[in-house]
């Protein structure tokens, strides 16, 4: 769905899927659980606590594994996914040679 102009207030959100422009969310949750992209432009937040849920959550939970238990690797693996989102977002192809799964068989 496409929102525009709305005011959220003392809601939870689930954003899967969803457009808002010009929107503001106050003290609300919002729910990402990685169904689908979200989109944002121009939207105000105050006082929001923001969730992932289902596939994201276990996406967050991934990397942080990554992140902690590979060593070096998995460090260098999870900054450069950083890196790459800092730069406009990350491309479906490997961001270095060795893929996670190999490293995580270390």
């Amino acid at each position: 769905m496409r929102f525009i102009r709305e005011v959220f207030r003392d809601e939870t959100i689930e954003i899967d899927e969803d457009e808002y422009q010009q929107c503001r969310f106050v003290n609300c949750r919002i729910v990402f659980s990685g169904k689908g992209p979200a989109r944002f432009s121009d939207c105000k937040f105050d006082e929001c606590q923001w969730v992932f849920d289902g596939a994201a959550e276990e996406t967050i939970q991934y990397l942080a594994a990554l992140y902690t238990g590979v060593g070096e690797g998995g460090r260098m693996l999870v900054e450069a996914i950083f890196n790459s989102i800092r730069q406009g977002g990350v491309g479906h192809g490997a961001l270095q040679r060795e893929p996670p799964a190999a490293a995580l068989r270390r």
